[in-house]
């Protein structure tokens, strides 16, 4: 981490952020060993971690104020937690989880980029006799009786089946995939209570030449106070910038150049069917203009997702993200075991939450769930 244009007390910064690490380290040691490898359970989380209660009081915002004494310090370490959508003074404590995570475990990237899970997925299910269709849309989810007995897919039919698992958000599929007479009540109740993640439009170009970035990731924060700024941006004046270099780490992924990734946080009350063309080319031009106060650029190739597009075309339900929010506790998120017999969820709507570690262990959960 470096801090830029004043001096810090590293002596003192050094202890508080031991101390930080100790006071934090068994939590993070509990989540991992307890609470992700198994369904969700208060008594197991009482049982086991009563002794952390007292610690899960507040937000990111006020735990960072009372460990770390260095404004600057504090802003930073605040920011290595935007990606998750919530600003500092509204991210509940327990989200320091993940900083902590990364301040004794390190940051892990999947060699050949982020497509190497779901191609080791895939080489996986085809090893052990299953089947992919790809570009085939699932249009229904087939119930009888409340059981599950198919699944009509485009352009393959109806594929019968007396057991599914459904990775797409909760949301999407008791909305669209299921006829509203399966919907039990309890069911329609947690939909309507169910607090999105913040929407963004993912940002990819490929640079002829190269750039010296100082590592993986550069973000141009605001104080923590006011670094919930961040995600009111519009399209027009991208002040903030967040960008990921993944050829600093792995340049074979552009061997003539570079790739730079943006995943910018957008004003969540713009309707989704107002991200056409011209506000795409907006925030577009805004994001080149940002990155070019920092390195200086050759841009060959752009790709550009909005919100829009992540619900027209990658099923994300409203163009939320994460589907639900990382500020959501444990009890919002949906369990494995659905009412309708033979369906079964998984994915970061499910438990234990959002991201791929988490995302792994909910299939894990319905893998187990349907054997059982």
């Amino acid at each position: 981490m470096r801090v830029e244009g004043r001096g810090v007390d590293v002596d003192r910064l050094r202890g508080e952020l031991r101390g930080m690490v100790a006071k934090w380290e068994p939590v993070l040691r509990f989540a991992s060993e307890y609470l992700l490898r198994h369904p969700f359970s208060a008594w197991r989380v009482l049982r086991n971690g009563w002794r952390h209660l007292y610690k899960l009081r507040g937000t990111v915002a006020s735990e960072l104020s009372r460990a770390l004494s260095d404004q600057a310090v504090r802003d930073a370490l605040a920011g290595m937690m935007l990606y998750s959508g919530v600003p500092p003074d509204q991210a509940p404590i327990v989200s320091i989880l993940g900083l902590i995570a990364m301040m004794t475990e390190g940051f892990y990237l999947p060699e050949g980029g982020m497509g190497s899970i779901p191609q080791a997925l895939n080489c996986a299910l085809k090893s052990n006799g299953g089947k992919v269709f790809l570009e085939s849309k699932v249009e229904k989810i087939v119930i009888k009786d409340g059981h599950v007995c198919g699944v009509d897919v485009q352009r393959h039919g109806r594929i019968d089946t007396g057991c599914v698992i459904s990775t797409v958000s909760p949301m999407l599929m008791f909305s669209t995939l299921i006829d509203a007479e399966h919907v039990p009540s309890a069911m329609r109740r947690k939909l309507r209570r169910a607090r999105l993640s913040h929407r963004a439009v993912s940002l990819q170009f490929g640079a002829s030449n190269t750039i010296h970035a100082r590592s993986h990731l550069t973000t141009v924060l605001p104080p923590m106070e006011r670094q919930g700024e961040i995600f009111t941006q519009d399209a027009q004046t991208v002040t903030w910038p967040t960008f990921f270099v993944p050829t600093l780490t792995m340049p074979e992924l552009a061997s003539n150049g570079c790739v730079i990734e943006m995943f910018h946080p957008v004003r969540q009350d713009v309707a989704l069917d107002d991200w056409d063309e011209n506000r795409k080319e907006q925030l577009t031009a805004s994001a080149i203009r940002a990155l070019k106060q920092h390195h200086d650029l050759d841009i060959a190739v752009t790709r550009v997702r909005t919100p829009r597009d992540f619900r027209d075309g990658m099923n994300l339900y409203d163009g939320a993200v994460y589907g639900l929010s990382p500020a959501s506790g444990p009890t919002e998120y949906f369990a494995q075991r659905t009412p309708v017999r033979g369906l079964y969820l998984a994915g970061q709507c499910t438990y234990p939450g959002y991201g791929v570690a988490a995302s792994v262990m909910s299939g894990i959960f319905a893998a187990e769930a349907l054997l059982s």
